[in-house]
């Protein structure tokens, strides 16, 4: 004959006990790390800054994801669009001293 294995009542796991100190509390653990957005004003000026300075937007970008989504996102673009054009500007750079020392050589 096979063994009987008690049912489950609904809801058996998921309500807490609040006397018990040792309690899992869901609401706890989730808010843990949660941090609300703040109120942001314009935010052009970590763009440009992220602009100048990609390495220092893209670390602006990762620390404020959560708390300035904005001014993230600000600094973020920035940083992508500076070091996009850096490496542009590098590349033309190159092709153009690359065929300079071509023509004087020939």
């Amino acid at each position: 004959e096979p063994i009987q294995a008690e049912p489950i009542q609904p809801n058996q796991y998921s309500q807490v006990n609040q006397t018990q100190p040792n309690a899992y509390n869901h609401q706890r653990y989730y808010n843990q790390g949660y941090q609300q957005p703040v109120q942001e004003g314009s935010c052009i000026g970590w763009a440009i800054l992220g602009f100048f300075f990609p390495l220092v937007g893209f670390i602006l970008f990762l620390v404020w994801r959560n708390t300035k989504p904005k001014a993230s996102k600000m600094s973020g673009i920035g940083a992508l669009v500076g070091f996009g054009l850096g490496l542009i500007s590098s590349i033309g750079t190159s092709i153009a001293s690359a065929s300079a020392a071509i023509g004087f050589l020939c």
